[in-house]
């Protein structure tokens, strides 16, 4: 069978064909400056053509009905049974899919390479880098067809790329203060603020099991609850990083569940986290973090017009120092009784989405108790303290 890309990378309903070359240290070493020149022209010329056959290859499975499937590369240390579990379908329309050709040549030469309208070709070491600085494959995406769309005048020698990536920083750093509501997709703060990206990558990272399992749940919302937490730019997931270690430190304040709101570009995020001892049972954890996930989806929904999912991350903590990550995501079309949200509303507070403050539920005396408990406000919650 005729391979399909060294690697693909799937994002939404977009993706892209992975062709690497790379050429031995021994032999790349000796190179002369223009045989390291010819092979690098010559390898991805080649690499063009393959991608082209690959995405030939994976159209002409779907048209025969029996699309291709793709294993995370995570899952590929699971067993083959569990590996067909996690596999996705290539159901997509790949016919505009980028090819990225990446260049690994040990002198890492500077080339001229000619302008391919569906090609992005770049070295090793600044596909590194380019990864490091975008942590996003939603990122990476719209930073390839950006560059795409400017050809031929985007086009710059193999090993500049950091260069061309400054100058987009610039442009997306000038159009962001112009605009209030734009965002700078490409900046320089997953370096600046490593510490912030860091803490919004660990709650990415922990949507896979232990090395050995599966996501504890349903593998069909894995890939949605990635592309909801991938699709961020840099400065958003710095500003929520730091957002979420604040959240963290409350809880060692208080010492008992803490619970807050913020968005990812245009999506609430619920946050809830506590110590295991205070909450030991984990199905009444999960049932928690999905009434809350729900009672704030209807809350968004109600206030901003707005139809997006909406994802509860739950954090309990542990006292060896592990922690244990649960994600409930929540579709816009999700119903919930007035009663359960007012339970929730009880606990939680109500969250202003334009404010984004909580405040406390306001009942009326003789409307039903929160509480669960069916009485009358005035007759429970709302009875008079004794003295």
């Amino acid at each position: 069978m005729r391979e399909v890309g060294d690697g693909i990378l799937l994002c939404g309903l977009g993706g892209a064909i992975i062709q690497v070359k790379s050429r031995s240290r021994r032999e790349g070493r000796k190179d002369a400056p223009e045989e390291a020149r010819r092979w690098v022209l010559k390898h991805i010329e080649r690499a063009v053509r393959q991608g082209r056959g690959s995405k030939r290859t994976i159209l002409a499975h779907q048209r025969n009905g029996k699309p291709l499937a793709v294993t995370p590369a995570r899952a590929m240390i699971l067993s083959e049974a569990m590996r067909s579990v996690s596999q996705t379908k290539l159901e997509f329309d790949c016919s505009e899919w980028p090819i990225i050709v990446v260049i690994d040549h040990p002198s890492s030469p500077q080339v001229d390479i000619p302008p391919y309208a569906d090609a992005f070709c770049i070295s090793l070491r600044d596909w590194r880098n380019l990864n490091l600085q975008l942590r996003s494959i939603h990122g990476l995406l719209r930073y390839i067809y950006d560059i795409l769309d400017d050809m031929p005048n985007a086009t710059i020698p193999l090993g500049l790329e950091s260069d061309r990536f400054a100058s987009r920083v610039a442009l997306d750093e000038k159009f962001a203060s112009r605009n209030r509501r734009a965002y700078a997709w490409t900046s320089f703060a997953a370096t600046d603020q490593p510490e912030e990206v860091s803490a919004y990558q660990q709650i990415i990272d922990r949507t896979w099991g232990e090395n050995d399992e599966l996501p504890n749940f349903p593998i069909r919302d894995y890939r949605e609850i990635l592309d909801f937490l991938d699709d961020a730019p840099p400065v958003t997931r710095a500003y929520v990083g730091r957002w979420l270690t604040d959240q963290r430190h409350q809880l060692l304040h208080v010492g008992q569940i803490i619970s807050g709101t913020t968005l990812i570009v245009d999506r609430p995020l619920i946050y809830m986290v506590d110590r295991v001892e205070n909450c030991p049972d984990r199905a009444k954890w999960i049932a928690q973090l999905w009434g809350l996930t729900a009672a704030r989806a209807i809350e968004w929904k109600a206030q901003m017009r707005s139809t997006v999912n909406t994802l509860g991350v739950g954090v309990r903590t542990i006292a060896s120092g592990l922690d244990e990550y649960s994600y409930v995501l929540v579709k816009p079309d999700i119903s919930l009784s007035n009663e359960m949200v007012r339970q929730t509303q009880w606990i939680f507070g109500t969250a202003n989405f334009r404010t984004f403050r909580t405040g406390i539920l306001t009942v009326g005396r003789n409307e039903r108790c929160p509480c669960g408990s069916t009485k009358k406000f005035k007759q429970c919650h709302g009875r008079p303290a004794s003295h």
